[in-house]
């Protein structure tokens, strides 16, 4: 089961933050929007209104200008966000049942 690495992680700072470990919470917002292009986002420059929470997230925090996607669809781009493992080793590389699906899984 390849979601059990993440479960567990997930757990393992859940009880740290829990025992004090965290003398505060982290300041760290992930957000993760699928088929969002940057370029329609007003924290970079789009003149319509289409993003108004996210740009004020983005006037009070850090905004990234450059970014690089490990996979070139969700599924491999999340698993190696939440894992810090490229797509070809957490083999989220197809669709269970795509054209390239293994044979026999």
């Amino acid at each position: 089961m390849r979601a059990r690495p993440v479960a567990l992680l997930l757990a393992a700072v859940g009880v740290a933050a829990g025992c004090g470990v965290f003398e505060r919470r982290p300041d760290v917002i992930v957000i993760v929007v699928d088929t969002l292009r940057a370029d329609h986002v007003g924290a970079y420059g789009y003149a319509r209104p289409t993003t108004p929470r996210i740009d004020a997230l983005a006037r009070e925090g850090v905004l990234y200008t450059h970014a690089i996607a490990p996979g070139t669809w969700t599924v491999p781009s999340h698993a190696a966000l939440f894992t810090g493992r490229p797509p070809t080793a957490t083999g989220a590389r197809h669709l269970p049942d795509g054209p390239h699906a293994r044979s026999g899984s």
